[in-house]
């Protein structure tokens, strides 16, 4: 979900009931639907933004890349360029 509300880590099949539960009902509450879909983990990854300018005329460059994988709570603490 936005900001990873809902987001659950499931590291088992004894969890998944449980989790799909629990993140079902946070769902609807936040977003006023209980549609759901998983994912796959991945531990430890890094959080790599791009920016970049285009014209018109198809000219397109990357500006610069910002690592935002410092994080607290599914959202971006520090981006840094």
């Amino acid at each position: 979900g936005g900001g990873g509300i809902g987001m659950l880590p499931v590291r088992g099949t004894d969890e998944i009931a449980a989790a799909w539960r629990q993140a079902q009902s946070t769902a609807a509450k936040a977003f006023g639907a209980s549609e759901l879909y998983f994912e796959t983990l991945i531990d430890a990854p890094r959080h790599v933004e791009f920016q970049f300018l285009a014209d018109r005329h198809g000219q397109v460059r990357c500006l610069y890349e910002r690592d935002c994988s410092v994080q607290r709570r599914n959202q971006k603490v520090v981006e840094e360029a």
